[in-house]
């Protein structure tokens, strides 16, 4: 009977322990809670972002791919680095859809990366180390051509 009274009191006690890990509070006072999930991303972040200085192209602006119409197309080249995944994130702003196609350098034997962006839509590109080709096509059917934002 002492062994369950015992053990009663230790669940209690690592209830109250999670309790009070999951609920933090903000300088200003107000509680938050993360979600599990969110933890997990903070214990165990994703590949390096790719900076914008590793693309090349005639069609790179800032930090974007600008294509000044409907059917307009662009090759860049994406530049080898020392990390072994970079991970690219695309959001189209301007324009209905593009695609783009990722084919890796060298031998890799990964094969093409191919997506598609509507207007709005945030997607992840995972780049190898080896670098290699993006293609971008504008197939928005816009007058004003299509934007992609490299975040």
């Amino acid at each position: 009977m002492k062994a369950f009274v015992v053990l009663l009191v230790l669940l209690g006690l690592l209830w109250l322990g999670a309790l009070a890990f999951g609920l933090r509070e903000r300088p200003s006072g107000e509680a938050v809670e993360q979600t599990w999930t969110e933890r997990l991303e903070a214990l165990f972040p994703g590949p390096p972002g790719l900076r914008i200085s590793a693309l090349s192209g005639p069609c790179l602006e800032a930090s974007a791919v600008v294509l000044p119409s409907q059917g307009a197309a662009c090759t860049l080249r994406v530049r080898a680095a020392q990390a072994p995944v970079r991970r690219a994130r695309l959001r189209l702003t301007l324009g209905a859809r593009a695609v783009l196609r990722f084919v890796p350098a060298g031998d890799s034997a990964l094969m093409p990366a191919n997506l598609t962006l509507g207007l709005g839509d945030t997607k992840d590109l995972t780049v190898t180390e080896t670098g290699g080709t993006l293609h971008v096509t504008c197939a928005a059917a816009a007058s004003r051509g299509c934007r992609v934002n490299v975040l």
